[in-house]
């Protein structure tokens, strides 16, 4: 054997030694985040959560002179809130409007806090 074909099964040994071990890493890399995957739905399960809803949505058509000019895909709430014929108004700017207020004459109002007395 020479010394060129002994140089060329090393490399090839070595290179393939190099190979087993990134691809062992990677590996163990993968089976680490698959097994947070694992412990995370059995963390859902056992307290009782509510499921991922991000990967659920409703398709809305939006009719304009009996024509479709739009559908959007949206989660449950959103579909929810826009199919109970809300009363869409544009918030000027400057306006602070959060969720809970209320919209009297024009304006946004913030919601009246009741103090309960014994």
């Amino acid at each position: 054997m020479s010394k060129d074909n002994k140089f060329k099964e090393v490399k090839k040994e070595y290179r393939r030694i190099r190979r087993q071990k990134i691809l062992d890493k990677i590996n163990i890399f993968m089976r680490f985040y698959r097994w947070r995957g694992a412990l995370k739905e059995r963390y859902l399960l056992v307290n009782n959560l509510a499921p991922d809803t991000s990967t659920v949505t409703e398709n809305i058509a939006f009719i304009i002179d009996n024509e479709v000019v739009e559908i959007i895909h949206c989660q449950p709430k959103m579909a929810a809130i826009l199919l109970s014929e809300p009363e869409i108004v544009e918030v000027p700017f400057g306006v602070i409007a959060k969720p809970g207020y209320i919209y009297i004459d024009g304006k946004f109002r913030e919601p009246e806090v009741q103090n309960e007395k014994d």
